[in-house]
């Protein structure tokens, strides 16, 4: 049993069910082990860099900031999707092709699929970013950030496929099947990944600013979508410098069980304290 799952799509439903729960979830556990941890962290966070403001340069910075093990020599291909001087408001919206340094021969599939509609020459895509960043009321941060990675998407296809032939299985017995299949973070990991987000910090902040976390949230394997949406972690934030009393903005970031890697950021509205 074979299932297709296109990536972004994947994000933009995950995404609608994620942010029902988030805006919900608050774990006063999660914010005291974190702030824990970060106190116990001699070195201060690095000072935030404004490469937001140059686009394109900042999201290559920031892909090869949390996805090192990036090769120098991998071809990124810059598929402009919407221009600041053609949208109302201002709004540009681009993705990042990063394919294997060898290009010698292409992958057919990928041929056959989306780059052949497009002409963008790539042999092996290993990343695939989608950056939405608005100049009027967001401020230099990205609106959205998705990343995809067909490796990922491939492990969470033979997941999704091994979880929908078993319907009657019970939750222990799916956690054991999504370990297995290479799931480190899953609903028993809430330790673990808080460590992880921990040491993942520093880089989120050199992006976004200095941070403080309000929530995390463990979200599970939905199979009952049309495209079932795969295991994550969502972390709520916001400007540690935010005062919570007046309007601002909070963002919500997602990452993925398998590895625990960053896989998206949407800002919302922060409403005030106090606001009914």
């Amino acid at each position: 049993m074979e299932i297709r799952i296109s990536h972004l799509r994947l994000l933009k439903s995950r995404r609608c069910l994620l942010l029902a729960f988030a805006l919900v979830a608050a774990s006063i556990e999660s914010q005291a082990q974190f702030a824990s941890k970060t106190s116990e962290q001699a070195a201060p966070s690095p000072a935030r860099i404004t490469e937001w403001e140059d686009d394109v340069s900042g999201a290559m910075h920031f892909l090869h900031e949390l996805f090192p093990d990036i090769s120098p020599k991998s071809k990124s291909i810059i598929q402009n999707n919407r221009d600041w001087r053609s949208s109302p408001g201002g709004i540009a919206s681009f993705t990042i092709h990063v394919c294997e340094p060898d290009f010698a021969s292409r992958n057919e599939e990928l041929q056959r699929d989306f780059f052949a509609r497009h002409d963008i020459q790539c042999s092996v895509l290993t990343i695939e970013a989608t950056f939405l960043i608005s100049g009027s009321q967001l401020g230099p941060v990205p609106a959205q950030i998705f990343i995809g990675r067909p490796t990922i998407d491939k492990h969470w296809s033979e997941l999704a496929a091994l979880l929908l032939a078993h319907p009657k299985w019970s939750e222990a017995q799916v956690e054991e099947a999504m370990m297995a299949s290479g799931v480190k973070y899953g609903k028993g990991a809430h330790n673990d990944f808080i460590g992880l987000l921990h040491d993942a910090w520093p880089k989120l902040e050199v992006f976004f600013g200095k941070l403080k976390l309000d929530s995390v949230y463990y979200f599970p394997p939905v199979l009952t979508d049309p495209e079932p949406v795969a295991p994550a972690w969502v972390a709520k934030v916001h400007p540690s410098e935010q005062d919570m009393t007046k309007s601002g903005t909070s963002y919500t970031l997602v990452f993925n069980a398998f590895d625990g890697a960053f896989e998206s950021e949407q800002i919302f509205p922060l409403v005030p304290s106090g606001t009914p």
